[in-house]
């Protein structure tokens, strides 16, 4: 975040940090990063939309869940597995897998909202869940 208090991106690697910044944007927060050097996060549009994105080799992909309010994408997994959270029309969070294109929701069962962040190279996903108890970790395997 700059002094003016707007969100940047930035990834560190052995020369040191640089900043990633998704053009047009008005706040970009970068999550994940692959193995394979795949970038993933969200940015804000003028509008005040949040939009999940996937950046691999120089080819920028805005990743919106159809009908959603908003979305982030938070992990990557090696193969390229995206995983991060929607909110709908209602304002509740869901988890979600993109894979090839396709996103699937993950939804705990019970919860009343739920957001995947992590997935590794097996497949397995893990985020959090909110229920009348609070809110919880999950693994989904």
């Amino acid at each position: 975040m700059d002094v003016s208090g707007v969100f940047h991106g930035f990834v560190k690697d052995a020369q040191g940090f640089t900043g990633y910044d998704v053009s047009d944007a008005v706040e970009t927060i970068v999550c994940g990063i692959s193995q394979r050097g795949q970038i993933v996060g969200a940015y804000t549009d003028a509008s005040g939309m949040t939009h999940g994105f996937l950046e691999d080799g120089g080819i920028f992909t805005s990743l919106d869940f159809a009908g959603a309010s908003g979305t982030a994408a938070y992990g990557i997994s090696p193969s390229g597995q995206i995983v991060g959270a929607y909110t709908d029309s209602l304002g509740t969070s869901h988890g979600f897998l993109y894979d090839e294109g396709v996103f699937t929701t993950i939804d705990v069962p019970g919860a009343s909202s739920t957001a995947a962040i992590g997935i590794n190279r097996r497949g397995d996903i893990s985020g959090w869940f909110t229920d009348s108890r609070g809110t919880h970790g999950f693994l989904a395997q």
